[in-house]
């Protein structure tokens, strides 16, 4: 039975948000420090989220950090993040708004480092204005169960809340609006509304809790007049019993070696997933490590030259460590996609791979979790996905093997499975289909 912090100020088991406050900025020399933001009321199991809206081309940020006690800055998990996909530079998934950007970052902050409030820097490649809004949930981990985006003028999200859920939505656009978030069953309760820096960049938050299961909820934003130009995500938090997941942190380097540290990578309690990416002249991933600790191949690929593969290491505690991918030769650069899962069974349900293009198909259990992992040719990001919802694109230069296609990304995606999935379809759609791995895991029992 799980037994609810004593010192957690919603007494419950089901999810609770307090909203913190707004704040705008313009970022000077790439970077914004807010100062002093709300982290909500000290519980050991306070998950600080961070919503950040940005105009000036949809830039979004490069990473959201939040100052401890200490003085020191941790870096937040990425939830999800839209906008335009030429302004991502070394992160960010691929749904693409025309001049706006909106994001959701997660930390967990219960431990006594952390106050009630702290600074909080955002790194960007430019110097964009921005709206930043801040929440604490409880009961709930790191990560998420269900989140989609939308970028027309008016949404219609379907959103999957499990029981004793809840769900965030943030907006970003341009001009001020009264916008409005409805829905069926339980709607959005406005919490921030033309939140605006002078450089007009305005953002939109809303969030409820939700006692029963409501799959496809379904929730729209609807601003007072039309523009073509908005970024929306919703985001659904389960209880901290139930199956969640969190993309943590993504590297690359642009060096060619045979080996490749990435140091202080953010982790997390929980199973950590690492997807790695390389080329030249099939040289493998022969082993990961996650903080001096080995972890186990789940599946991997070979296509024209590029190898990507997915590792697991089940039960880490750090918070942070050194990431170590080795190769069976010296490859042509190196990236990595680092997720940390919760409340998952320890080994895989099924795996799955394609080499003649991006989609393969895989079976996934009730109430389980798919993530997949795809690289493309040319510096090509998908489009759209099918079965899995997307997460992040790592870096511009990630791998080199020659030829005609100097550049390989790496893209990851992932979906919580309310209903079991039996041969489900899962793909990345570009106009540089290279290959796809995938990999599904039971909730635990």
């Amino acid at each position: 039975m799980y037994i609810f912090p004593a010192n957690s100020p919603s007494g419950g088991s089901s999810v609770t948000t307090e909203l913190g406050n707004s704040y705008t900025g313009q970022a000077s020399s790439n970077t914004l420090t807010v100062s002093n933001v709300d982290l909500g009321t000290a519980a050991t199991d306070r998950i600080s989220v961070i919503g950040i809206t940005v105009n000036d081309g949809g830039e979004i940020p490069l990473k959201v950090e939040i100052e401890n006690s200490s003085g020191t800055l941790v870096q937040c998990s990425v939830i999800i993040e839209t906008g335009t996909s030429s302004s991502f530079y070394s992160g960010g998934p691929f749904a693409a708004a025309t001049s706006h950007a909106c994001g959701l970052y997660s930390l967990p902050t219960g431990s006594a480092t952390f106050g009630t409030t702290g600074d909080v820097k955002v790194t960007f490649e430019g110097n964009p204005y921005l709206a930043l809004v801040s929440y604490a949930i409880y009961n709930s981990n790191a990560g998420h169960i269900h989140k989609t985006f939308h970028n027309s003028s008016t949404a219609t999200f379907q959103v999957d809340i499990p029981a004793g859920g809840a769900v965030i939505g943030l907006c970003g656009g341009y001009g001020s609006q009264a916008g409005a978030w409805t829905g069926d069953s339980t709607a959005l309760t406005e919490d921030k509304d033309n939140i605006s820096s002078s450089g007009e960049t305005y953002l939109y938050s809303a969030s409820n809790t939700y006692a029963a299961e409501s799959l496809s909820h379904e929730v729209i934003f609807t601003p007072a007049s039309a523009h073509s130009e908005y970024a929306r995500a919703i985001v659904a938090f389960a209880p901290n019993t139930r199956i969640s997941r969190v993309l943590t942190d993504r590297r690359s380097s642009g060096s060619d070696a045979s080996s490749y540290t990435f140091s202080d990578c953010m982790l997390g309690t929980g199973k950590i997933i690492v997807a790695g990416l390389t080329g030249n002249e099939t040289k493998d991933i022969t082993g990961i490590t996650v903080d001096g600790n080995t972890a186990t191949e789940l599946t991997s690929n070979e296509q024209g030259g590029t190898y990507m593969a997915m590792y697991q290491y089940n039960g880490n505690t750090s918070a942070t460590g050194d990431i170590v991918v080795s190769m069976s030769g010296t490859a042509g650069r190196c990236g990595i996609l680092v997720y940390l899962v919760n409340n998952a069974a320890d080994s895989a349900t099924a795996t799955a791979n394609s080499t003649s293009n991006a989609q393969t198909t895989i079976d996934v259990p009730e109430g389980g979790l798919l993530i997949a992992v795809g690289h493309f040719g040319n510096g090509t990001t998908p489009t759209s996905t099918t079965g899995v919802d997307p997460d992040a694109v790592v870096g511009t230069e990630a791998v080199y093997y020659g030829g005609s296609n100097p550049e390989q990304l790496l893209s990851g995606a992932s979906r919580w499975y309310p209903s079991a999935s039996s041969g489900g379809a899962v793909e990345f759609s570009t106009t540089q289909d290279q290959a796809i791995s995938a990999v599904s895991f039971a909730e635990a029992t």
